[in-house]
């Protein structure tokens, strides 16, 4: 190989996601996810046995995305295989039929029992949350509004979507606002976690010396009084001699590594 040939730049690492669905037995999860992943729609009913699976690949400029979708079956029979696949999920689509107000009553149940599968220490902050009103193309039976589905999610912060796995109106779009939804509120979280562990590291500001650069100040070696985050995983506010000054997370993960207490 020639030295002067241009490296080839590695590909990111493919970035992972877990999307549940839960409802009722036969509002549809199914379907959702064939058509989805698939793009058919299955008309004859077959009740899904424990946990089905589908995944679709997503490329978002240099990351590949691979979103994990896991059915977990509606009957009550299948309780002791659904509380394994609650942990470590990062996006949940509640499904109800829009013909079945039963189906919609049960929503809370179904948030109630993941909520106790995950224990008093499950974080369910950082799960987006999306509710699915399914078979929207039978009209003629439908028995809950859009409005009264619309206000129990909105009430909750979950997105809403109505849908129809059998027209496949509204499913490509609901779970790509999932899709870049949940990979949002996941790189956010991550970035406060990175920032927790940088400032855990970080000594007492007002007793930190730094030699910081002179472009910032002109001084050899300049206490640091203080620092705040402004936005999590991008920018902080670092003040000294009575000046503040925005970095940058490099700056700031330069700034650790470099510090000495006097």
């Amino acid at each position: 190989m020639e030295a002067n040939a241009p490296k080839r730049k590695e590909a990111r690492k493919s970035l992972r996601i877990k999307v549940i669905s839960m409802g009722n037995a036969e509002v549809g999860k199914s379907c959702i996810i064939k058509r989805y992943c698939e793009k058919r729609f299955v008309p004859k009913y077959l009740a899904t046995i424990g946990i089905d699976y589908g995944v679709t690949k997503v490329q978002v400029r240099d990351r590949e995305i691979k979103v994990n979708i896991f059915d977990m079956a509606g009957h009550p029979f299948f309780y002791e295989v659904r509380n394994e696949f609650y942990k470590d999920t990062q996006g949940v689509i509640l499904v109800y039929d829009v013909g079945q107000k039963e189906s919609f009553d049960a929503l809370d149940a179904w948030l109630a029992e993941m909520k106790q599968e995950l224990g008093p220490h499950g974080n369910m902050d950082n799960i987006v949350f999306v509710v699915c009103a399914n078979k929207i193309d039978c009209t003629k039976h439908r028995s809950v509004d859009e409005s009264e589905g619309r206000l129990w999610a909105e009430s909750r912060g979950f997105l809403y979507f109505e849908t129809s796995a059998q027209t496949g109106e509204g499913i490509n779009e609901m779970f790509q606002v999932t899709r870049k939804k949940t990979v949002r509120v996941q790189t956010l979280y991550l970035a406060r976690m990175a920032d927790c562990k940088i400032f855990s590291e970080l000594p007492d500001p007002t007793k930190l010396i730094d030699p910081l650069p002179q472009r910032i100040f002109p001084s050899e070696v300049t206490p640091l009084e203080s620092c705040s985050c402004l936005v999590p995983g991008v920018a902080w506010s670092l003040k000294s001699r009575g000046r503040a000054m925005q970095w940058g997370a490099v700056d700031v993960q330069q700034l650790c590594r470099r510090s000495t207490l006097p």
